[in-house]
């Protein structure tokens, strides 16, 4: 018996190893989807810093950027993705508010000392270029409700961006992710992904 197995084991191995391979061959990403086609989905987004990387075009003010979920529009004008563990959300904002980003982020990061739970700054708001533009950046962590799986608080990292495209006209990026997984070259590599379109 024991010879019998001795000469059988080479050709074992050699069939689980190629069962190993076939297994190899197709990565799915996190939404389901075979990862060839989430990478088409991603578009312009290479190097965005998220595995499941999906592009947006917002045709109605113009833009795309790249990020961690499915964005959708919402009835407010502003464009977003709510994951278990990352956020995405894109807000407009058009006329002389839109002239001073460094005003508007100092306005925004007073409000959220009142208004977000458990709010902590991170970093002030300071000038940085994103996509090539000129634009303002803060980070703050907050607490937003419970984790339905385990019952804890959901604590996040939000990297806030005042992305200017003219004196009249600039998008808030904000991107965040839980606290013990957010990474601030990950955020910045997000926040890079957006463009403003003609």
């Amino acid at each position: 018996m024991i010879p019998k197995l001795g000469r059988a084991l080479p050709a074992i191995v050699v069939l689980a190893s190629l069962s190993v391979l076939a297994a190899c061959g197709q990565s799915v990403s996190t939404n389901g989807a075979p990862a060839e086609s989430a990478n088409t989905q991603a578009g312009a987004d290479a190097g965005a810093g998220t595995e499941t990387s999906i592009a947006y075009t917002d045709t109605a003010h113009h833009y795309r950027i790249s990020g961690p979920g499915r964005m959708a529009a919402n009835p407010d004008g502003t464009a977003s993705f709510i994951g278990p563990v990352e956020r995405l959300e894109v807000a407009i904002v058009d006329g002389t508010r839109a002239a001073d980003p460094m005003a508007l982020a100092s306005a925004d990061l007073n409000a959220l000392k009142t208004t977000a739970t458990d709010f902590r700054q991170v970093q002030a708001p300071t000038v940085v270029t994103v996509s090539g533009h000129r634009t303002v950046k803060f980070v703050y962590q907050w607490t937003a409700g419970t984790n339905a799986v385990t019952g804890k608080a959901n604590q996040l990292i939000t990297a806030r961006y005042y992305i200017t495209k003219d004196s009249g006209r600039l998008a808030m990026v904000s991107y965040a992710s839980a606290v013990n997984q957010y990474d601030p070259q990950g955020a910045d590599d997000v926040a890079n992904t957006f463009a403003w379109l003609p």
